[in-house]
């Protein structure tokens, strides 16, 4: 209609902690929605993985 397309991001960042150590570690990742309509689901950090929800995109790296 106006020649372009709005699209829907979502973004996390997760504190880890690191085996053995003290410190945490800083993980982050941004999701783009494939679909113009609704808002997507919070992004998941599972058994040390990060992933971005269903009909998304990952456009920034971890």
């Amino acid at each position: 209609m106006f020649g372009f397309e709005l699209r829907w991001y979502v973004g996390a960042s997760f504190a880890v902690r690191i085996p053995g150590e003290k410190q945490l570690k800083l993980i982050s990742i941004v999701c783009r929605s494939n679909e113009s309509v609704g808002v997507p689901s919070r992004p998941e950090y599972i058994n040390g993985v990060v992933k971005c929800p269903s009909k998304t995109t990952q456009v920034l790296p971890i």
